[in-house]
């Protein structure tokens, strides 16, 4: 059942594609959106858990207070508190999801991209396995995700909606020349000359302390493959003012990705290419349409691709 779910909300995205905004009206086109994603969580939470939901249901009825949980309060204390006001696991999994998919469609809507994009991130292979397996990796990436919506107009929620990324997912840190590309050049540029000597030391003193969760597969070169193609399509002709984020957030991907993988475990350098892939999906979506001049066929194209991984690797299992 839950192929086919996401089956149906791929063919929302191809229907989508044919043009920018199919329905006029925002109010109808979000709650399409949220009753579909709604429906989904649904489906999933209560289907059963798998792999890493499964821990994440456990560690719900824990009491104590280790700095294991403190440094991520969020997801273990906020999930612990829901459990205490809805008395199920699965409730708890489904409004995590619907808050994690509010602070998606915010950005969605702040980043002015095309209505068949937030159906395409719906089945976008790193938005799948967070929401089935890597959690708090995912929620701290849906999180950040709105604060680069943000950074380059309200750059104080940026800095506490990150805020609240970091205590979802530590490692998300991570990822902040990424989600502030969007500031002020002030701002960005320092961030990621930062971020270059920030990162190799944080993923070689992290590297313990990560979940063991994974795809099953070694696939990290596939991903650095991957990452860098994704890198360049969206910045270049980089030489250009309005170019700049995609610049940094680009040529910072490859250096995190060739870092973890150098540092990191397979399954370790897997994650971070997941994260990296879900905080570029909005520049990706920008570079089809620049690209192809929004050619409905490239976005449908575009869509497909999103989800195909999906069936073509060992992962197939969390949906089927």
């Amino acid at each position: 059942m839950e192929l086919v779910a996401y089956a149906s909300i791929l063919i929302l995205a191809v229907g989508f594609s044919y043009r920018t905004n199919p329905i006029n009206n925002t109010l109808a086109y979000y709650g399409l959106a949220t009753g579909c994603f709604f429906a989904l969580s649904l489906l999933v939470r209560f289907g059963g858990f798998d792999a890493d939901i499964a821990n994440y249901a456990t560690e719900m009825h824990r009491t104590g207070f280790a700095l294991y949980y403190l440094r991520e309060p969020v997801i273990w204390l906020g999930q612990r508190w829901l459990l205490y006001l809805l008395q199920s696991e699965a409730l708890v999994f489904v409004v995590t999801d619907m808050l994690c998919f509010a602070a998606v469609a915010a950005a969605h809507r702040n980043l002015r991209l095309p209505q068949y994009a937030l159906f395409a991130l719906i089945v976008f292979f790193p938005f799948v396995m967070g929401m089935q397996n890597v959690y708090r990796q995912w929620v701290g990436a849906c999180l950040a995700l709105y604060a680069f919506s943000v950074a380059d107009r309200h750059l104080v929620r940026s800095l506490l909606v990150f805020g609240l990324a970091l205590a979802s997912h530590n490692v998300t840190a991570l990822f902040f020349p990424i989600v502030f590309s969007r500031a002020r050049p002030e701002i960005s540029l320092p961030l990621a000359a930062a971020g270059l000597f920030v990162a190799p030391l944080a993923l070689y003193f992290g590297e313990g302390s990560k979940s063991s969760a994974d795809t099953g597969l070694s696939l990290e070169l596939l991903h650095l493959v991957v990452i860098t193609a994704v890198a360049l399509f969206i910045s270049l002709p980089t030489w250009k003012a309005w170019d700049r984020p995609r610049l940094i957030a680009g040529a910072y991907s490859i250096f995190l990705m060739i870092c973890s993988i150098l540092i990191l475990s397979s399954a370790g350098a897997e994650r971070v290419s997941l994260s990296i892939l879900m905080l570029l999906f909005p520049s990706l979506v920008m570079a089809v349409d620049y690209r192809f001049s929004g050619m409905p066929l490239m976005r449908a194209l575009f869509s497909v691709a999103c989800f195909t991984p999906m069936l073509l690797f060992g992962v197939r299992s969390f949906i089927l």
